[in-house]
């Protein structure tokens, strides 16, 4: 049985430093219900100040800022959950971080007639996604560089050790601390500086655009690896990050994309 498990609080209440330790004990429930083959989803919401509520009445749209209920505890976040009964559903949902100072609402999940089962499923989900993991020597100057560079990073899967650097709906990127990354592999860890073991390309929306993220990433800190080329039906530049990983960006012209 699925569960959806909404979690309430009082985001006003909780301190910086409050807010980071429930990210990092939240990311721990994560993997032990990953480990557990119970997790199917979960996700924080941003803050109750950039929400907004529609309502319809009498055939008029109605569009609010705000939440919803006006209540000192609001939704911030949600887990989905495969649970065996109710009973199952409220030991997990005792085990996520809020439920010590918040509320977590469970709702069992109604299964539509015509709508495939098991599309919320973990094989299902990370089947289309893909994590690539790089080990990074200082993890906050990585962070702030490729913030600079425009991307974002999902707290529930950051902690002093790992972030989780969002590049697309699909695609995302491990950051993590050497003593973190050797944990993962039976091997060392490859100088990229001096030694190339992976290449990542990112395909963007035009020539301007790689152009414009290799400039962010050399005024951060980061430096170009060869010049510009041009293909006519694809544009391609790259930048190396502050460890020395390479990221090769193209541009691919939509009619050599379309051809068979």
């Amino acid at each position: 049985m699925k569960y959806m498990m909404l979690v309430y609080l009082n985001e006003q209440a909780l301190s910086h430093t409050e807010r980071e330790h429930c990210y990092v004990k939240s990311a721990e429930l994560t993997q032990e219900l990953h480990a557990s083959g119970q997790y199917l989803d979960a996700s924080p919401l941003h803050s109750v100040s950039t929400a907004t509520s529609v309502r319809v009445r009498d055939g008029k749209r109605l569009v609010t800022d705000g939440p919803f209920a006006e209540t000192r505890e609001q939704l911030g976040g949600y887990y989905l959950v495969d649970a065996k009964d109710l009973d199952e559903a409220i030991r997990i949902a005792e085990k996520i971080p809020p439920a010590r100072f918040g509320t977590i609402e469970i709702r069992p999940v109604m299964e539509i007639p015509g709508l495939p089962t098991n599309q919320f499923s973990l094989r299902n989900i990370m089947s289309t996604k893909i994590f690539v993991n790089l080990p990074v020597k200082d993890l906050d100057r990585s962070i702030d560089f490729f913030t600079r560079l425009g991307f974002t990073f999902n707290p529930q899967f950051t902690d002093e050790t790992a972030t989780c650097m969002v590049v697309s709906e699909d695609i995302f990127v491990m950051l993590l601390t050497h003593d973190k990354f050797k944990t993962f592999i039976p091997k060392e860890i490859c100088d990229a500086t001096k030694s190339t073991e992976v290449l990542v390309c990112l395909s963007l929306e035009s020539r301007e655009r790689v152009g414009e993220m290799v400039r962010k990433a050399v005024t951060a800190g980061g430096s170009t690896y060869n010049d510009p080329q041009d293909h006519g039906f694809m544009y391609a530049h790259g930048f190396q990050d502050l460890d020395g990983h390479i990221w090769e960006l193209i541009y691919m012209e939509p009619s050599a994309l379309d051809q068979e």
